[in-house]
């Protein structure tokens, strides 16, 4: 039994108001305190601290702290005690620096009893009070960013299995948070721009049997696919410019809605005499209409400001697409306008069926998916048997939540076997499709 109290109701809410920290739009918001606060709270700890690993000057960088005020002994981060600022030597904490490295959690329930490895972290924790420790990894774009040190300097009871994969939820949720921010802050052009550059997006764009139309934030045409001009019967140099708050086909409501950051889904006959009469665009379609079915989105960043707009159009071509078709499309473009250096795969839970569109790779790593390819990973069992015996567990836990219909979105960082040697995978695991039943 843990000597803290950590009901899974308590586990929850405590998780619960993490993500709403991560979410909120509120940028004077120190989110890494928030939720650093959060966990110390739950688990009663003295201390608890969120370091990064820096690998080029082999430091260890301690990016926030919060520790109990009223006991002294404790209330000085490690790299001050030993050198005097927010940060200290990797050589100084050797034991656990490896165990970290390698994606294993830290868990010493009484200092005394460190192995005969980890003599420097024995005699440099003493020195500052500490009876028993955690340290949970923190992922970060495939690699290790460093890890959640978490102290106390009363003796802790055994941790539990659940409390391990609790430490393995706050851990996927400051990865995730991470991941954003870094992803916010290496963006030096703009979102539309870096969209346009982007392999994984232009393959999709490109493909897709949709018609796509991609707008700057004013509203004004930046790029469309060659299947949307042919369905509009025009050129890229007879269409590109053009505003979509001028669009004679939109109604001053839907155009409002648009404005208010709202998605709007249409399905109507897209009048081509009026384009010809205003001169909207050029296009030399001789019938007076067609039957298009589409939606328009707002592109919106972590601040919920919106950096552009995407429509999606489809023809119709004797028959009513299924709507489904279009959303899945739609999600494949979301998907590419917030990951990179990435690709799609799908399974039918009731075909028991994996399959993955290689026509989306980026062209310059197709080499590397080869490897994939000669897997032949073709159902869920090829697929989990491939993953470390240390993360299949965790996987297989969400995945089956997922199965089961309790949750529609998890992400995971495992090791995973190609060529026999483990490498490190990001996955996002997205139901996009249910069946009459609401089954995945």
């Amino acid at each position: 039994m843990k000597a803290v109290n950590n009901s899974t109701d308590l586990f929850r809410k405590a998780l619960g108001d993490i993500y709403q920290i991560f979410l909120s739009e509120d940028p004077k918001e120190n989110a890494t305190e928030k939720a650093l606060a959060k966990i110390k709270s739950l688990y009663n700890a003295d201390r608890i601290q969120l370091i990064h690993l820096d690998n080029d000057n082999n430091t260890l960088h301690f990016v926030c702290e919060i520790a109990n005020s009223k006991k002294e002994k404790i209330s000085t981060s490690l790299g001050k005690l030993m050198h005097g600022k927010s940060t200290c030597f990797q050589k100084d904490l050797p034991w656990i620096v490896k165990q970290i490295k390698e994606g294993k959690q830290v868990i010493v329930t009484d200092i005394k009893k460190l192995p005969a490895e980890a003599s420097t972290e024995k005699e440099t924790l003493s020195k500052n009070n500490l009876n028993s420790f955690l340290c949970i990894p923190i992922f970060c774009c495939g690699g290790i960013y460093g890890f959640i040190g978490i102290d106390f300097q009363d003796k802790r009871s055994n941790w539990t299995e659940n409390d391990k994969e609790d430490f393995n939820f706050f851990a996927n949720t400051f990865s995730l948070y991470l991941e954003r921010e870094k992803a916010n802050k290496a963006v030096k052009q703009s979102r539309l721009q870096a969209l346009r550059s982007d392999i994984l997006f232009e393959n999709i764009f490109e493909t897709l049997p949709v018609g796509i139309e991609l707008y700057d934030e004013k509203g004004y045409l930046i790029n469309i696919n060659p299947y949307e001009l042919e369905v509009l019967g025009t050129t890229t140099e007879g269409i590109l410019g053009i505003n979509i708050f001028d669009n004679p086909t939109l109604s001053k409501e839907e155009i409002e809605a648009i404005k208010a950051g709202k998605e709007v889904t249409f399905e109507r006959d897209y009048n081509f005499q009026v384009i010809q009469e205003t001169g909207y665009y050029i296009s030399n379609r001789k019938e007076e209409s067609l039957h298009l079915i589409g939606k328009l989105i707002p592109l919106k960043d972590t601040a919920n400001n919106i950096f552009g707009y995407l429509l999606l159009n489809h023809q119709d071509a004797g028959y009513y697409l299924d709507k489904e078709t279009l959303r899945i499309s739609l999600e494949k473009l979301r998907l590419a306008v917030s990951t990179q250096d990435s690709f799609f795969w799908e399974y039918d839970p009731q075909k028991d069926n994996i399959t993955i569109d290689y026509d989306l790779l980026d062209p310059r790593r197709k080499e590397q998916y080869r490897t994939i390819q000669k897997m032949q990973l073709t159902n869920r069992i090829s697929h989990l048997q491939n993953i470390h015996p240390e993360d299949v567990g965790r996987v297989l836990q969400q995945l089956n939540l997922m199965l089961n219909g309790k949750i529609d979105f998890f992400t995971e960082t495992y090791k995973y076997n190609l060529n026999n040697e483990y490498r490190w995978f990001t996955t996002s695991f997205r139901t996009y499709k249910y069946d009459l039943n609401n089954n995945p």
